[in-house]
């Protein structure tokens, strides 16, 4: 079986490459076989910016690229936990590896980033019908119905991954919203949404949504490169909140839309979603990619970002949660997202990217792996110390910026303890 992948890049989806499976039952553990196109490699090996490739680890270049299961960088694309669920719902399919297949062909239509699978965009009949925001706020029944009988076009709405139920959305200046399926106008203004349901119906996973929100304020409020501040937006609704997160994988340049590539690590590491990883390993992934001059920022940042995780109770750590952006000049981190109180969730999340040698039990021994650096220690050690001079001020300005109190008083979260835990870990 054959799909071709399509790139969006220099103002169109061009077919970038073939990918051929050896192997539909076996889904995802099935052989492949990956070779960009003619055309595609003409137009772009001699002078490729990092948006152009399909993956990193697969640079344009001649030569077919053989695996025994899917390439990693599939995972980053092909809906995942809630859009998977609900496409195998809409597929009648059972929950098995036979099933990968049909759901990459049918469910790969606008993924996040800029790749898609040519197979899966549909026809375009008719322009997509236009809702008021409120209708995506109160899961109005016209709304849901409209999405379910499109058939492909949820599609479009449902290509972010993740357990929490997500849509991806536009939504123009008279707060009209739409599906855009085909991506295909990039001189459309209209505001691109990542908009998120808490994972179910229970106070604490509402709450856990609603921190959320302040999360991103908070993290803003310290300096940490996030989610977009103009247009991030809490509405609650009879069905409970929906938290509005406009995407950063988008931006405008001379009036039109560029999209950005966004991989992960576990895509740079060639691992499975939601494998238990090393930071290490991340680190090491990361420094292949990133500019050699931007490595030093780019490692301090990184370690910023799990202390961040420890403080703020972020005990989803897995490696999809930390991605790369590819522009049209450079690699760089991804903004902080997916960024939540998970400790709060009932479902007891623990980490899943840990220190080697240097944590136990969810407790990072700071000390010992600043010095684990070597040369680096120094220049690491002070940065993490003025974020954590930053972050002593932390009761306060979650209380400032309203987050619920529930998740204020969660005890294993330990807010207004967190000049004395960062005392504790000798980063003050």
């Amino acid at each position: 079986m054959e799909l071709h992948l399509q790139v969006l890049i220099d103002g169109s989806w061009q077919r970038a490459a073939l990918l051929e499976f050896s192997s539909v039952t076996e889904g995802r553990r099935g052989g492949c076989i990956f070779e960009y196109e003619h055309e595609y490699l003409v137009r772009w090996i001699s002078d490729a910016p990092p948006l152009a490739a399909a993956s990193l680890t697969l640079p344009v270049e001649f030569g077919p690229k053989v695996w025994r299961s899917w390439p990693a960088f599939l995972d980053d694309v092909q809906p995942m936990g809630s859009a998977r669920s609900w496409w195998l719902r809409r597929l009648n399919l059972p929950d098995e590896a036979a099933s990968d297949f049909e759901i990459l062909r049918r469910g790969t239509i606008a993924p996040v980033g800029n790749l898609r699978i040519e197979e899966a965009v549909p026809e375009k009949k008719e322009h997509p019908k236009r809702f008021p925001r409120q209708a995506v706020i109160d899961r109005e029944h016209a709304f849901i119905g409209y999405a379910a009988s499109a058939g492909a076009q949820v599609g479009g709405a449902t290509g972010a991954g993740g357990d929490s139920p997500k849509l991806l959305l536009r939504c123009d200046d008279t707060e009209q919203v739409w599906i855009d399926v085909w991506q295909d106008d990039l001189a459309c203004p209209d505001r691109h949404y990542l908009v998120k349901f808490a994972r179910s119906r229970s106070e604490r996973d509402r709450n856990i949504l609603r921190s959320e929100h302040v999360y991103y304020k908070a993290l803003a409020a310290l300096g940490v490169e996030t989610i977009p501040q103009d247009g991030l937006a809490l509405h609650e609704g009879p069905s409970g909140p929906s938290l509005w997160l406009p995407r950063f994988d988008v931006a405008r340049q001379n009036g039109r839309e560029i999209r950005y590539g966004l991989e992960s690590i576990y895509s740079l590491l060639g691992a499975k979603p939601g494998s238990f990883q090393r930071h290490q390993a991340a680190l090491t992934a990361l420094h292949g990619v990133i500019p050699e001059m931007d490595w030093p920022t780019v490692r301090l940042e990184y370690l910023k970002r799990d202390l961040l995780n420890q403080v703020f109770g972020n005990s989803d750590n897995h490696c999809r949660n930390i991605a790369v952006l590819k522009t049209d000049s450079t690699v760089r981190l991804a903004p902080v997202f997916d960024f939540a109180p998970m400790k709060m969730d009932l479902e007891g999340i623990t980490r899943t990217t840990t220190w080697e040698g240097y944590e136990v039990g969810g407790e990072v021994d700071w000390d010992g792996l600043l010095r684990s650096f070597g040369p680096a220690e120094t220049s690491l050690r002070q940065g993490l110390r003025q974020l954590a001079l930053r972050l002593c001020a932390l009761p306060e300005l979650l209380t400032d910026l309203g987050l619920p109190e529930e998740t204020l008083n969660f005890a294993p979260l330990d807010f207004r303890g967190t000049e004395k835990r960062l005392r504790a870990w000798g980063l003050l």
